[in-house]
């Protein structure tokens, strides 16, 4: 997506990673890139990428007719994708990065299921 999310403020983004996955925030910067998705690289206090992608649990209707049906079928998929890499041992497959927590980042816009994956253990670039 390359507008930012409407509703979606910096400071509630940082406040979910730092809540939500324990990442302190030292850099945000938008990243205009894909479909469907917003994206943002995030640099924590360590020095550590991080490629965070956020959707609109309103703009998912392939997903359920309910804020709740859209964020059960966003955490499922990123459930396989982790799978996939982690059980099957397929490494092209970009998977979200382990987490403790989940959490809604703006009314109808959450951070789904540990969407928040190591930029530099996969490369984040435009969607094909």
């Amino acid at each position: 997506m390359r507008d930012r999310p409407a509703g979606l403020r910096e400071h509630d983004l940082r406040l979910v990673l730092a809540e939500g996955w324990r990442i302190d925030v030292a850099a945000l910067r938008y990243a205009p890139v894909g479909g469907g998705s917003y994206h943002w690289v995030v640099r924590d206090g360590a020095g550590r990428r991080w490629f965070v992608t956020a959707d609109d649990l309103d703009d998912k209707a392939w997903l359920g007719h309910t804020r709740p049906e859209v964020m059960a079928g966003l955490r499922s998929a990123m459930e396989t994708a982790l799978a996939l890499r982690r059980d099957a041992a397929l490494d092209f497959v970009v998977a979200p990065a382990c987490g403790p927590g989940r959490g809604a980042a703006g009314p109808g816009t959450a951070l789904a299921g540990g969407a928040v994956r190591r930029a530099d253990a996969h490369a984040a670039g435009p969607s094909r």
